[in-house]
């Protein structure tokens, strides 16, 4: 390839640097937006882009996504590259997600074939069981020119019964149905879902849910004041009781920015009510099961104040992963009968190295993931009645470790691993006998275009003498001659992190053609924990596209571009 370039990417922050030609895109022109925050009147030239009526806007978007698009089919072996990219995703015989599992052993899941869009809902008894088609998106509403697809799915505990929420291809508005286990589709239509989180009560027949102000995506109110509702099946949604929001429930203080959600939880038979924002700290509250599902009283057990991300329930204590006086995130306990949280336990104490970034809970003890720099995971195992936890020998050398168990009533663990250069794997872990065995729910596929590519993880020091965590994947057979394609992206931001996915369809192509892809996980992620995070937030948000230009300076001095 003869084309050079490097892209990076932050969060509200972005450049491209390219030398494609002479050719310069459509400048867009000035045109003053005075604002007042705080009394100060803030002069922006280019917000005025942000109105898409305007039909000047229109155009020159227009002309500058013409400019790209020629620009573009510029680039020497992008045919090549893309009839490539056809050739690895033709490879697949199917893609598998979503899969849910339930208490009976029902198998639930999303799958698309090499010649499908779109993922369609299958079930299978068991993991060898026959597999059962149960709905096809493209059977939904046949409107011309719309392209449905299923965002979610949750089946209820008995297995003959899900939940399937699907919208119109990149729609943030959804619809949520019903699918009966031989494929029939309730009358009930749910509009206004959006992450609705179905919640199954114990009959099977009936569910809660979120809903948002409107199904209108232009509607700048339509994320404000969502609420959850609680439905019987054979009945009017445009009835459902309000169960839980702030309107119903104002002593709780829901914020008009903010997602309440209810959870139910089987063993201790109550309803948990989660309320999201942005922030990753989450507020919770606990009632018990009433059969009437009017509105109740709500028992607080966790509050901003508190920092916890996450919780998980079993038969007596309620667990919470929280950042609280715990940069790198430590697990806490407290009693169901007693949940005051200032009493909590310490479980798993926060680690010297690495950030804990994900738990659950099995009839055998606890499980929790272990990330160093956000890009090497490990995983540990505390059984009950003991104090220490194991460290579990992984299968392969993993960058990132995720969960899928069935309840904390059963011992079925699925330990899900991947890395920059390792393919996705699926194995159910047996704590009796310590092992691994691999159950992959498609043929695994084999890519030998891809055994040169290896990756490469340092530290890079910051404007401030803060070392950032930078993952650098290539061809090992590429000199570094300062003459190299290379792109490069980051996010920080919300403590999400960037970890590592085996990317068949874009990374890893990229790197056989010569290009050098490069993850900066720069301040404002999670990468290092929550100190990581405040790092580049709000005040210190300039830390954020501070730490992408210091890499970048760091890779074209090393000549990787």
């Amino acid at each position: 390839m003869n084309t050079k370039f490097i892209f990076t990417t932050a969060a509200l922050c972005g450049s491209v640097v390219s030398n494609f030609g002479q050719i310069k895109p459509q400048p867009a022109p000035e045109k003053i937006v005075v604002d007042e925050y705080f009394g100060e009147k803030i002069e922006d030239p280019y917000r005025y882009l942000e109105n898409l009526n305007d039909p000047n806007v229109v155009t020159w978007m227009k002309a500058n996504a013409d400019y790209a698009r020629a620009k573009l089919n510029e680039v020497p072996e992008r045919q090549n590259l893309f009839k490539k990219l056809k050739e690895l995703d033709a490879r697949k015989e199917s893609t598998i997600s979503e899969l849910q599992i339930t208490e009976n052993d029902h198998y639930f899941y999303l799958k698309r074939n090499a010649n499908e869009e779109n993922g369609k809902l299958y079930q299978r008894i068991g993991y060898k069981g026959t597999e059962k088609l149960l709905f096809d998106p493209e059977t939904y509403k046949k409107t011309a020119g719309v392209n449905y697809n299923i965002s979610s799915i949750t089946p209820n505990e008995k297995g003959d019964k899900v939940a399937v929420e699907i919208a119109p291809s990149g729609s943030e508005s959804a619809e949520l149905l019903i699918v009966n286990i031989d494929g029939k589709v309730y009358p009930e239509v749910f509009d206004r879902c959006w992450f609705s989180t179905p919640s199954w009560m114990p009959d099977g027949n009936s569910f809660t849910y979120g809903r948002l102000n409107s199904a209108n995506v232009t509607d700048p109110n339509r994320l404000l004041n969502s609420k959850v509702y609680y439905h019987k099946l054979g009945e009017d949604p445009n009835k459902d009781v309000e169960f839980l929001s702030n309107a119903t429930n104002p002593e709780l203080n829901i914020g008009a920015e903010e997602f309440p959600l209810n959870l139910y939880h089987k063993n201790s038979n109550k309803n948990y009510g989660l309320v999201l924002t942005v922030d990753n700290r989450i507020k919770l509250y606990d009632t018990d099961l009433k059969d009437n599902f009017k509105p109740t009283k709500w028992t607080n057990l966790v509050d901003k104040k508190d920092e916890v991300t996450n919780y998980n329930v079993d038969k007596e204590f309620i667990y919470y992963l929280t950042y609280k006086n715990a940069s790198n995130y430590k697990i806490i306990k407290v009693p169901i009968s007693d949940p005051n949280i200032e009493k909590a336990e310490t479980v798993i104490p926060e680690p010297k190295n690495g950030n804990i970034t994900n738990f659950t809970l099995t009839k055998d003890g606890l499980y929790y993931s272990l990330t160093e720099n956000g890009v090497q995971a490990k995983v540990f195992f505390l059984a009950k009645g003991k104090k220490e936890p194991i460290e579990l020998k992984l299968p392969f050398q993993a960058g990132s470790a995720s969960f899928l168990t069935v309840n904390e009533n059963k011992s079925d663990i699925w330990i899900t691993l991947s890395g920059w250069t390792s393919p996705t794997k699926r194995y159910l872990y047996n704590p009796s006998s310590n092992t691994f065995t691999f159950q992959p729910m498609t043929k695994p596929i084999e890519y030998p275009e891809f055994k040169d590519i290896v990756s490469k993880e340092i530290m890079v020091p910051s404007h401030d003498g803060a070392l950032v965590p930078v993952s650098i994947i290539y061809n090992k057979n590429t000199k570094l001659n300062g003459d190299n394609p290379l792109l490069m992206v980051g996010y920080g931001a919300y403590g999400i992190s960037m970890e590592p996915r085996f990317s068949a369809g874009f990374s890893l192509p990229y790197c056989t053609y010569g290009g050098i892809y490069v993850i900066a996980h720069v301040r404002g992620g999670g990468e290092l924990g929550e100190a990581w995070h405040k790092a580049g937030f709000k005040t210190t948000k300039p830390n954020t596209w501070k730490d992408l230009i210091e890499v970048t300076e760091y890779l074209i001095k090393e000549k990787y571009y």
